[in-house]
């Protein structure tokens, strides 16, 4: 690998490309990410939270209800006779859509601010229906 050489310490020569070596033209890649110049909106940023506080509550319920399942049948001497929690089903889709939802906020950085939006609205959805089928119905 050649490096082009360094300009003198004195003065800002400009730096020359060394012999043979090819000068390549790359476009500049266009991101759709929000940077310094696009910064992202306000209601995307609450909206975001509001979704990533959600996620991470569910996702601690469902690891609470999960080490709740298996250690529950374990416990003696509560007078409690048939006493087995919500049920493996509702622990690990708690489980499952609370880490679903880290998992896709982790990865909202590198997304475009409409899917972002979206990102953010699935999630909510998503935990909208996880409460309405696994602790309402």
């Amino acid at each position: 690998m050649t490096t082009a050489p360094l300009p003198p310490a004195g003065g800002p020569e400009p730096v020359t490309r060394p012999e043979g070596l090819p000068a390549v033209d790359r476009p500049a890649a266009r991101s759709h990410a929000p940077t310094a110049a696009r910064p992202v909106p306000h209601g995307l940023r609450g909206l975001e939270a509001t979704a990533g506080v959600l996620s991470a509550g569910v996702l601690l319920l469902g690891i609470g209800l999960v080490v709740a399942q298996l250690i529950a049948p374990r416990v003696g001497g509560t007078g409690l006779d048939a006493a087995d929690g919500p049920g493996w089903d509702r622990a690990l889709a708690a489980l499952g859509v609370g880490a679903g939802g880290e998992v896709l906020g982790a990865m909202r950085r590198r997304l475009p601010v409409a899917a972002r939006a979206t990102v953010a609205i699935v999630v909510l959805v998503a935990i909208g229906a996880l409460l309405w089928f696994t602790w309402w119905r």
